[in-house]
């Protein structure tokens, strides 16, 4: 490879990474209740659910088993935005 096309792909990866700011698809904090306590969720759009994280949990959860309620909330919306776009489309056409 030349020198130029190895710059090249160092520049492009860099910006790929420095691009990515999650901020700009935050929702604001969820708090979800849990036979625990409460699970605060940092939530994204909802087709960013892969990002969906605790902020905050209950001693008796541990941060896998918080992502994981977090993430599920997020998957829940998705549904729901789901069904909420096929009954939009269903009263248009």
């Amino acid at each position: 490879m030349t020198v130029f096309v190895k710059a090249t792909i160092v520049v492009a990866a860099g910006a790929l990474l420095l691009g990515c700011d999650r901020s700009e698809y935050e929702t604001a904090p969820v708090a979800l209740k849990h036979r625990g306590g409460t699970v605060t969720c940092q939530l994204y759009t909802v087709d960013r659910v892969m990002w969906d994280h605790a902020l905050t949990f209950p001693d008796e959860l541990t941060k896998e088993e918080a992502d994981a309620i977090c993430t599920a909330e997020g998957e829940r919306r998705l549904v729901e935005y789901k069904v909420s776009l096929k009954r939009k489309k269903g009263k248009d056409g």
